[in-house]
């Protein structure tokens, strides 16, 4: 028997919710922020990939040979864990314009298109980047 260990990072997009996990496109198991799972396959060819309400990751498509042991790892799409942030610096030229011009322009309309812009492409268009999976190097405590 061959196994497959999954992990999957804290992150406080998604915190409080379990990721679905599927192999060969059947649901095996949930994965929590922070948790490691545990899943055994028989060798062979293999795709697994995760799922949090509509959104989904990427496919990931192994092959694994008996007694071998795949590390992969699941996380948040890094554009989308980071629009919050790159919205609030974007923000900053314009409020330095602001200040030194005096002009009415408020930059907080502004803000909210930006903030919009990145989640509001991943769960339409991109709902299928929304997550992204991937084989890792990674070593569990002992």
């Amino acid at each position: 028997m061959s196994q497959i260990i999954i992990q999957r990072k804290t992150e406080y997009i998604n915190l409080l919710r379990k990721y679905r996990i599927y192999l060969n496109n059947n649901k095996t198991d949930k994965i929590a922020g922070g948790e490691t799972l545990v899943i055994d396959v028989e060798p062979g060819l293999h795709e697994i990939q995760a799922a949090i309400d509509w959104c989904q990751s990427n496919r990931l498509s192994f092959e694994i040979a008996e007694g071998e042991t795949l590390e992969i790892e699941v996380r948040s799409n890094a554009l989308l864990k980071y629009s919050v942030q790159i919205a609030l610096l974007s923000l900053i030229p314009l409020l330095l314009y602001n200040f030194f011009v005096n002009t009415a322009f408020n930059p907080f309309l502004y803000l909210w298109p930006v903030l919009m812009l990145v989640p509001g492409y991943f769960i339409t268009i991109g709902r299928k980047r929304y997550l992204q999976i991937s084989k890792t190097e990674f070593h569990m405590a002992s």
